[in-house]
């Protein structure tokens, strides 16, 4: 009976321990996973919307209304009126690192993505070089400088054929790309990557 006790009050220690330790940063992970799922579920409604970012709002909102009282209690004065379009702006930009399906879909919002600056597309022009294929492809272009470039290809995108059968490689091409933030574990750190959204012959 004596270890019933025990084992009960390191259980509910521990559960209050792990309720103290949360932080905004973590529903932030919460939120954007679960906003995540619904923009996969909704992707092919999204893309058609004229009103896209009024839709993207709708997927958003209910769930940050979810953890209304959970942003109280570790964000100081907030309240939850106030501050939505400032959660919303912090929510978008952890799904620009954290999901591919957002990024997917904004990339197709060139509007969108302008307006909010959550991740700018940027442009390199120079000579493909090397294809180098493996669980995660990457590319490398030698710019006009004479400074080499690696970008990855990490999803489809506009050209992406030219790649598979090499017809770009040793071409003059356009690649777009956006930089995404990445861990890496031989470094022990966070690094920026560019990743390919789209590359054409020049």
């Amino acid at each position: 009976m004596k270890s019933f006790f025990l084992l009960l009050f390191i259980t509910l220690t521990a559960y209050t321990s792990n309720g103290q330790n949360i932080s905004k940063d973590s529903l932030l992970k919460k939120m954007s996973a679960e906003v995540c799922a619904k923009i996969k579920a909704s992707d092919s409604v999204l893309r058609k919307a004229d009103d896209f970012e009024l839709q993207l709002g709708l997927l958003m909102i209910p769930v940050m209304s979810s953890y209304k009282e959970e942003l109280e209690k570790v964000i100081p004065g907030f309240v939850f009126g106030d501050q939505i379009e400032t959660l919303s702006e912090e929510l978008g930009m952890d799904m620009a690192m954290n999901c591919p399906a957002f990024l997917k879909l904004v990339s197709s919002n060139p509007a969108f993505l302008e307006e909010t600056n959550l991740n700018p597309e940027r442009t390199i022009e120079g000579k493909l070089v090397l294809i180098q294929e493996a669980d995660f492809t990457n590319i490398q272009v030698k710019l006009s400088n004479g400074r080499t470039e690696k970008l990855w290809w990490l999803e489809y995108f506009e050209g992406a054929d030219g790649l598979v059968s090499k017809a770009l490689l040793s071409k003059n091409v356009t690649v777009r790309y956006i930089e995404k933030e990445v861990y890496s574990a031989a470094l022990k750190d966070y690094i920026v990557i560019k990743v390919i959204i789209g590359i054409t012959k020049k």
